[in-house]
């Protein structure tokens, strides 16, 4: 069951890119909205669950504190760009430009975070803790999504 945590984040990042690259590729602006709001919808519960529940466990071992608060800082800047696509219009020429950008952000955050992030936290967090983080990531991106 530890593995779920870590099973659980790699399919929502699936997701994630999976609706880049719908978004990116639709033509239709009232469906690359629709798109949009659904990624918005996931992707906000999902780093915000992450800062609040897993983060944390890193950020209190000397050696992947570093590696938490560049994760954050990662999530800062695609939270940032995320609400200034919110609040921009999908005909504006720089929409899609910044969408982009925003995916390139988000790839590349996957990519550590699933590489170097999750090696080390199996490596310094037990696994009764990891089903805990787990069942905690799961309440949280609920709690999360019901207030939305």
């Amino acid at each position: 069951m530890a593995d779920n945590l870590f099973t659980q984040l790699h399919q929502e990042h699936q997701n994630f890119k999976m609706l880049f690259e719908q978004i990116l590729e639709q033509k239709n602006v009232d469906a690359k909205v629709d798109l949009f709001n659904n990624l918005k919808k996931t992707l906000i519960p999902h780093m915000k669950s992450e800062e609040e529940v897993f983060y944390p466990e890193l950020y209190n071992h000397g050696d992947t504190k570093e590696m938490s608060l560049e994760a954050l800082e990662e999530h800062h800047v695609a939270e940032t760009t995320l609400m200034e696509l919110s609040k921009s219009d999908p005909f504006m020429e720089n929409w899609r430009p910044k969408a982009k950008v925003l995916s390139e952000i988000l790839n590349h955050h996957i990519e550590e975070e699933e590489s170097e992030i999750f090696n080390a936290a199996r490596d310094i967090i037990p696994q009764n803790r990891q089903n805990e983080i787990y069942t905690q990531y799961i309440q949280k991106k609920d709690e999360i999504l019901k207030s939305m």
